[in-house]
C-alpha cells in the first residue's frame, strides 16, 4: 500500500462509496506520513488521501464537510462490482491501518447495504 495523488485519482475515474470508517482523515495521513489533500468537487469541500493497494488498486479515503466528525469514507472505482473483492479490499485497508471491525460503521454488501453492529 502506498500513497498516491488523490486529485489525479479522482480525475482519472469515477469512485463510489464502499465503507465508512470511524477514523478521521488525519489518522490515515499520519500513518502514511503525508499531508491530507484538501479540495472541492461537485459535492462539496473535502479532505482525503489517495492510495494504491498492491500497486494497482486505486482507493480514495475522503471526508466531506458536513459528514460526521472523525469519520472517513472509503471509495473504490465504479467498475469494481464484486462484493467479495470489495470486502477483501476493505479488509486490507482495515488491517493495514489497525482498524477494528467495530470501527466499520457501514459497508456495502452484495445486497447493497450493511450496517455494522
Amino acid at each position: 500500500m502506498r500513497p498516491t495523488n488523490l486529485e489525479e485519482l479522482l480525475q482519472e475515474r469515477e469512485f463510489i462509496p464502499q465503507a465508512i470508517l470511524l477514523r478521521p482523515i488525519s489518522d490515515f495521513a499520519r500513518r502514511l506520513d503525508i499531508q491530507a489533500t484538501e479540495g472541492d468537487d461537485d459535492l462539496d469541500y473535502y479532505q482525503g488521501v489517495g492510495l494504491l493497494l498492491e500497486g494497482t488498486i486505486p482507493v480514495a479515503i475522503i471526508c466531506y464537510r458536513g459528514h460526521p466528525p472523525n469519520t472517513s469514507t472509503v471509495y473504490l472505482p465504479f467498475e469494481m462490482r464484486d462484493p467479495k473483492l470489495i470486502s477483501a479490499i476493505i479488509g486490507m485497508i482495515t488491517n493495514a491501518f489497525d482498524i477494528p471491525a467495530e470501527a466499520v460503521s457501514w459497508q456495502r454488501s452484495s445486497s447493497g447495504e450493511h450496517l455494522a453492529s
